[in-house]
């Protein structure tokens, strides 16, 4: 899910170097499940104090007015595409709080990731060395055709190409 994800985070026009952070914060939040939920998770189950939905943990009643501006339905949010669409406006509202405050736009970038739980709390560290892994990986390799990406292969071939040096044929 990390290359995936991140192909998602860059034609949304999130900077190359916030792209692993997000990414790892997608995972701390839903484990990559896009149809998770607060409900379904056991977090709230009763939607106590909050109700979020799919791979950025949307929380819908904090952000309700973003899913009426985009036309928007709770059940929408278990889309990824959708998801990370009202996440970017999460993001980008809190951006322009945090220069209003007199923020420069990249630490007003950084702030607002605090949106989210698992970069708060910090659980996005346990799958940031893979997203930037994953994602060194996918751009060193974005030059080649795509049948020769790593991404694009079975976990086997994967690694018969590590075992043998790199490369297909010599």
């Amino acid at each position: 899910p990390y290359v995936s994800f991140g192909q998602m985070l860059e034609q949304a026009g999130v900077d190359d170097r916030f792209i692993p952070i997000f990414t790892a914060i997608m995972m701390g939040e839903s484990s990559g499940r896009s149809g998770i939920d607060t409900v379904k998770s056991g977090l709230d189950p009763h939607k106590l104090k909050e109700y979020s939905i799919g791979l950025m943990q949307i929380n819908t009643k904090a952000h309700m007015d973003k899913l009426n501006k985009l036309g928007y339905t709770m059940d929408d949010l278990r889309n990824p595409v959708k998801n990370l669409m009202v996440a970017m406006m999460v993001w980008d509202e809190w951006i322009d709080v945090q220069m209003e405050d007199g923020k420069s736009l990249d630490k007003a970038k950084e702030i607002a990731l605090d949106r989210w739980g698992s970069y708060r709390d910090g659980g996005y560290k346990e799958f940031l060395p893979q997203a930037i892994n994953a994602w060194s990986e996918h751009k060193r390799q974005s030059n080649l055709p795509v049948h020769e990406r790593l991404e694009n292969m079975s976990p086997a071939a994967q690694q018969w190409i590590k075992n043998n040096g790199g490369y297909w044929v010599r």
